[in-house]
């Protein structure tokens, strides 16, 4: 089956399991933040312990940032809020001295990438204005870019930073849909939406062609975003819909993820 909408989920209520699906990673453990159990696409966060060293030719296309710690690709350094894609089947050196957590990403993407390995050091990339040209975008976000669709110049994976005390006009927006894939996962602050407060390590997948929205925040946002399988254009809905600060944790969660949101998760944790 198709990977079914996961809205949301924060991964802190997510158990650290085995990760013995990833493709030569034994020895990791991972979280598993949505999949699609027939391609084995799916999103997760890896733990690599202390001094840790492997040899990896995933069927995949990966893609990673390193939330803690730092690990090194061919001897390359990613440190902390660092970004690395690899192309599927390519031998890549993994190690890690100290241990490192990384949200990673594996999708059976079709597109042949610029580069079979690329790195980002995060920090020094610059701030950007709204992206290449989408009928409403907020003209008070910025991003930070980590990959560029090479065909189309969309943006594919992107840091979105989010002013705080955003609200819609009077209260309402309408409602969104994409047809394509939007995934996000929240690093710092919150935004809030029809599903609830999304706080630091919320997580969402959502389907091409689901409507979504409208979406605030009080205290500001720091997060990443995907948009992937098809292009990124806003459809906007007809009827406006209320939004406050207020909105109460009601997720759309496939049965199997369902026991991790019975509660929204408050705590210190980051993830």
């Amino acid at each position: 089956m198709a990977r079914p909408q996961t809205e949301f989920l924060f991964a802190q209520n997510v158990p650290w399991g085995s990760a013995a699906p990833l493709p030569d990673r034994p020895g990791v453990s991972a979280k598993t933040l949505s999949e699609d159990d027939a391609s084995g696409e799916r999103t997760v966060i890896v733990r690599l312990p202390a001094n840790y060293s492997a040899t990896v030719a995933s069927p995949f296309f990966e893609e990673m940032y390193v939330l803690s710690g730092a690990l090194t690709l061919d001897g390359a350094p990613v440190k902390r809020d660092g970004y690395a894609s690899i192309d599927r089947g390519r031998r890549t050196a993994w190690g890690s001295t100290d241990g490192a957590d990384v949200l990673l990403w594996l999708d059976n993407d079709p597109l042949k990438q610029p580069s079979d390995l690329m790195i980002h050091d995060v920090l020094t990339l610059p701030w950007r204005g709204p992206m290449i040209p989408v009928e409403g975008a907020a003209p008070d976000l910025r991003r930070k870019v980590l990959r560029v669709d090479p065909h189309t110049g969309q943006y594919r994976n992107f840091l979105l930073v989010g002013l705080p005390l955003r609200y819609p006009h009077d209260w309402k927006e309408r409602d969104l849909t994409h047809p394509c894939v939007e995934e996000m996962f929240v690093l710092a602050g919150e935004i809030t939406g029809p599903q609830g407060r999304i706080g630091k390590g919320g997580y969402f997948w959502r389907p091409a062609e689901v409507p979504h929205g409208p979406f605030c925040s009080r205290e500001g946002s720091l997060a990443i975003f995907r948009f992937v399988k098809g292009h990124h254009i806003n459809v906007w809905g007809d009827e406006y819909f209320p939004i406050s600060y207020d909105q109460p944790y009601k997720p759309i969660l496939p049965l199997h993820q369902q026991q991790f949101g019975r509660s929204a998760y408050e705590g210190p944790l980051a993830y």
